[in-house]
């Protein structure tokens, strides 16, 4: 699945919104590559967070994004 990074939080965990607007939880543990690089590229340190590519999962919390990978910066 195609989103786009909505926010990433200080605890090493972020949000991402699919193409439907649906939001994705998702932990730096599930991130595949660096994460201080992608903070620096992701709101609210820039107005567009980077576009990614995951694999989403249903979880007792919520939707939930693994294999998360960036695909193209903003």
């Amino acid at each position: 699945m195609i989103g786009k990074i909505k926010s990433i939080k200080p605890s090493h965990y972020g949000f991402i919104l699919d193409e439907e607007g649906k939001e994705y939880f998702f932990h730096a543990d599930n991130y595949r590559g660096n994460w201080d690089e992608l903070v620096a590229f992701s709101p609210p340190i820039t107005s567009v967070g980077p576009t990614v590519q995951f694999t989403p999962i249903s979880s007792p919390k919520g939707l939930k994004a693994t294999n998360v990978e960036v695909i193209e910066l903003s």
